[in-house]
């Protein structure tokens, strides 16, 4: 694994990780963007079933999309959907919404 890829998995996990007097319930998905890619964080204790759908969406580079998972996604797990974002290239850090649709 590179080793961007592995602080990108890092930083997603830190941030699913609730603050001090905030539920304890994770989001079902966190997302977040790396250059030109979407990346999808299980941070549950649950895989994602195979078929589910996860919405996504970048306001700042007009994008969004529906992405079905073709296998669970484990805890603790990333999907990167590559070049996701066509010609947009964005630092990490940029919003990114995610939510599993249904």
């Amino acid at each position: 694994m590179r080793l961007a890829a592995r602080a990108v998995i890092v930083a997603l996990a830190a941030a699913a990780t609730p603050a001090a007097g905030q539920p304890d319930d994770p989001p079902a998905v966190v997302c977040r963007v790396d250059g030109y890619d979407v990346v999808i964080l299980n941070p549950g204790e649950t895989p994602l079933a195979a078929g589910a759908g996860i919405r996504w969406s970048v306001r700042i580079a007009r994008s969004e999309g529906l992405h079905v998972l073709s296998r669970p996604l484990e805890p603790g797990r990333v999907v990167v959907l590559t070049g996701a974002l066509g010609s947009s290239f964005l630092e990490p850090g940029d919003g990114c919404l995610a939510a599993v649709d249904g």
